[in-house]
């Protein structure tokens, strides 16, 4: 993924957003309706 990067900015960027993504993703809201509609783990298993 890093590779296709051309600057090193960039780079830095989008690891940055990457874990920045990773750290908030528990505190999203949690539905109701269980996990089985949630769109990511649709696609996951």
């Amino acid at each position: 993924m890093l590779r296709s990067i051309p600057n090193k900015l960039g780079g830095v960027c989008a690891i940055f957003l990457a874990i920045l993504l990773i750290f908030t993703l528990p505190f999203t809201p949690q539905q109701r309706r269980g996990n089985q509609f949630y769109l990511p783990n649709q696609i996951l298993f």
